[in-house]
Formats: structure tokens, sequence, C-alpha cells
């Protein structure tokens, strides 16, 4: 049926995955590992970061701080360029009209916000884009509506998620990472490693420093 079709294959692991996962430790008795286990979920959020504003800085984190700093920046470079991969794929799907200083400017104010409650920073992800158009997302409402409900699931079934096993997490996350080597990358590292011209190695290499 089409409505399979525009189910992400990582929900349709999540969901078979767990449930050959709980046939199997129930039906045989095996060992498969543990779930998740309990997620702690509060709203209004804590602040962790308020002390940093309240206190004076310890001298173990003033040492730390240009290793934090340098991590951050590295973390921010990346993060734009991947946004902006994210921005082009959108636009290429379906002719989005794009600002990207305004659209940058409000993800980088969303993950400051995001780290003084504690939270994980995010970007425009080329792969979820994709997922989000082939599952019917064609607006901005899209990622609002994604966010949303991942705020029900967390607050209202947080008991369900944590029965999640690590098994079927790590799978998910482990094809998640293969799936990022596209063709491009593959060609790259067969150049890389087999004994081709000294110009075709030399810009294979640059390539992949830039990457």
């Amino acid at each position: 049926p089409p409505i399979i079709r525009k189910i992400p294959g990582s929900l349709a692991g999540l969901i078979l995955g767990t449930a050959l996962f709980y046939a199997v430790t129930n039906l045989s008795g095996a060992d498969l590992g543990q779930p998740l286990g309990e997620l702690h979920v509060s709203f209004p959020p804590e602040l962790p970061l308020l002390p940093l504003f309240t206190e004076p800085i310890s001298p173990a984190l003033r040492s730390a701080l240009p290793s934090v700093m340098i991590v951050s920046l590295v973390l921010a470079i990346i993060a734009t360029v991947e946004t902006l991969l994210g921005f082009r794929v959108a636009q290429n799907l379906h002719d989005i009209p794009l600002r990207p200083v305004r659209d940058l400017g409000a993800q980088g104010v969303a993950n400051f916000a995001a780290s003084l409650t504690g939270g994980v920073g995010g970007s425009a992800i080329p792969s979820t884009t994709m997922t989000a158009y082939r599952a019917g997302g064609r607006s901005r409402a899209t990622g609002m509506i994604a966010a949303g409900a991942l705020l029900a699931l967390t607050l209202g079934f947080s008991s369900i998620l944590a029965l999640i096993p690590n098994a079927v997490f790590s799978a998910i996350l482990m094809v998640a990472g293969l799936v990022l080597f596209d063709r491009w990358n593959l060609q790259l590292i067969h150049d890389i490693s087999r004994r081709r011209s000294p110009l075709v190695r030399r810009r294979a290499v640059f390539d992949a420093i830039v990457v």
C-alpha cells in the first residue's frame, strides 16, 4: 500500500526490531541486552548552566574553556555546512524560497536556548529532509509538527520509550551512519586506496580532508 512506503525505514526498523527483541527474549529466554531504561524528563526543564551566571567560574572550568571553544567552533562549522546542504535539498525538492542568513540565525538562537536548558542542538540534515518529504511534508510546518511530536512522546510516553532495547537503538544508529556513505564517498575511498596517478590521489586526499 502507498501509506507503507511513506513510513521511514528507521521507524519501521524500531518497531519491528523491538517486537522481535521481546519475542525472542520471552520465547527463548535469551539475554539480548537491556532496554534504554528510565528517562528523566522534567517540565519546565532545569537550568544546568545557571551557576555559570550566578557563581564564580571554577579553575577547572577556566582551564577547559579553550578546548570547549575549539570544539564548539568545529561543531558550529559542521552544523552550518550541513544545514546549508539541507536547505539546498529542500529547495531542489519543492522549490522552497530560503533566506540562509535568517534561517541560520534562527537555528543558532534555538540551539543556544536548548543548551541553556540542558537540551541537544540540532540542524537541518539532508537525510531527514528527504525522509520528511517522502512522508508528505511540504511546508515549514513540518519541522514544527515533528518537534511537537517529539515533545509529546517525551512527556507523555517516556515509560514506553524506556522499553526500547539498546541493541535496536544501536543498530538504527549504525545503519544511519552507513547510509551517509553515498556513491561519491565510496569512490573517494577507492581512489585513495587504489594505485592511481599521483594527481588523482592528491585530489582525493584533499577532498577527504575537506569532507
